[in-house]
């Protein structure tokens, strides 16, 4: 394998990928509603707030080594299963006080890609953004298309990046030479994963182990990227990097207000926000969501802050059963528990809410479209996100040369890309977003790196 240049000390790019394929997890069942998921390695029936129990790992070297494993010292509060298995803990958890503070195909609606600014732009003029990226992967037993996550890296400056990995099967990572074939890539503990019922721990334990490398200079920025194992760059490294550090906010993208949960509490409406997973968290609103997460319970409970308007200043949770949701709306956590956890569920207000650190500008209450700063494309509905839905009308509308799972309307999942001619993939090299998302583990794009990487 090519060695792996690296950026220079004073740029770090780490991401984080989570995977969400939901095949082989249907298999798993959540614990009983008699418990609460505690998950270890260590366990934890709290919140992941001792970032300074992960050993640092040092900076990606070029010499293909043994994976570094970020291991956390065992903390429980209810105990620990013998070998860092699942601990169960009694359902009454005193960590849930408060503290003081593919459907087939249809006939291609077209879409004219002229969206030049529904989306924040990537940065195209080459320069580089001072600080760190942490490319945070969540997988089940390898990494779809590593060979072109390492020829993305290849030209990377020494120290602006950090890959971590969270397996759900670390024995078929390592059989997979996840980390010893790949250099720099940084294992985290594994942690019980149930699709839709709780990814968002796993994904806080990739961002615990990535908060404690301390990889950037003092002031500069770091940016958390959560990423599939279907995902794969649709820019330059550099591109990638400089657009994630041109400012400290977090990126958030939002699907239309007609899918929010809402509820009324103590005489106020709320809504409850739903995102994509696929997220991009500053430094600060990392650490926020390692202090203040707690595991999902067998009963489906997590905690939804409320922080603002009425409750500025006396903050309080409460459970997602508290909502109502529209029925064309899932109750998936990981689509949820970002926004609720560290912004809150939101009082509409007078219709436009401004959050400080909100990436995108101000949040339409009532919009039926997608808003924010969506980093990565993934393909649902032609109603939903304009800049997406173009994206997939070049797709679906390039009959001979590509070939995609579901348009105009997907079902249960996402759209999967199967095949791409030299025209799909400059669409999706010239759209706003940064990454893109479901890739075939066999899709056919044999342009793919001259168009994305030497465009």
């Amino acid at each position: 394998m090519p060695s792996m240049a690296l950026l220079s000390p004073c740029l770090c790019l780490s991401f984080i990928v989570q995977f969400s394929d939901a095949a082989f997890l249907r298999t798993l069942k959540p614990p009983s509603p008699d418990s609460v998921i505690v998950v270890g390695k260590p366990a934890t029936g709290k919140s992941l707030r001792n970032s300074s129990n992960v050993t640092s790992v040092g900076d990606n070297s070029s010499v293909v080594q043994p994976a570094s494993v970020i291991q956390k010292k065992p903390i429980s509060l209810h105990g620990k299963a013998p070998g860092g298995a699942l601990a169960v803990a009694p359902k009454n958890n005193s960590s849930w006080g408060v503290a003081d503070n593919t459907s087939s195909a249809k006939p291609a609606i077209v879409v004219k890609n002229d969206l030049v600014n529904f989306h924040a732009k990537s940065n195209v003029n080459g320069t580089w953004g001072s600080g760190v990226v942490y490319f945070l992967f969540m997988v089940h037993d390898k990494i779809e298309h590593v060979d072109i996550w390492n020829k993305f890296f290849k030209s990377a400056p020494h120290g602006s990046w950090k890959v971590l990995v969270h397996c759900k099967d670390p024995a078929g990572c390592a059989r997979n030479g996840v980390f010893t074939n790949n250099a720099g890539y940084m294992q985290v503990p594994t942690t019980p994963t149930w699709y839709c019922h709780d990814l968002v721990t796993a994904m806080v334990q990739l961002l615990t182990g990535a908060l404690s490398l301390h990889a950037a200079r003092v002031g500069a920025n770091e940016k958390f990227v959560f990423l599939s194992e279907s995902t794969l760059p649709i820019k330059p490294f550099s591109e990638v990097h400089s657009s994630l550090l041109l400012d400290d906010n977090s990126d958030f993208c939002l699907f239309p207000a007609d899918q929010w949960g809402s509820a009324t509490v103590d005489g106020s409406l709320v809504k409850l926000i739903k995102h994509h997973q696929w997220v991009v968290l500053s430094r600060s609103h990392a650490e926020m969501l390692v202090r203040d997460w707690v595991p999902v319970n067998g009963n489906s409970e997590w905690r939804i802050w409320l922080k603002s308007g009425a409750w500025q200043g006396q903050h309080r949770v409460v459970t997602p059963h508290s909502f109502y949701y529209p029925a064309q709306a899932n109750t998936c956590t990981d689509e949820y528990a970002f926004m609720a956890t560290i912004f809150g569920a939101l009082e509409p207000m007078s219709g436009a809410r401004y959050l400080p650190g909100f990436g995108g500008g101000h949040i339409d209450m009532n919009t039926h479209a997608s808003q924010g700063r969506c980093r990565t494309w993934s393909y649902w509905n032609y109603n939903w996100d304009p800049a997406a839905t173009a994206v997939g009308s070049e797709i679906a509308n390039d009959f001979y040369g590509s070939k995609i799972s579901c348009y105009p309307n997907c079902q249960a999942r996402p759209a999967e890309m199967e095949k791409l001619s030299a025209g799909s993939l400059h669409a999706l090299r010239r759209s706003p977003f940064l990454f893109a998302r479901k890739f075939s583990p066999t899709i056919w794009m044999p342009g793919y790196e001259r168009i994305v990487f030497d465009a």
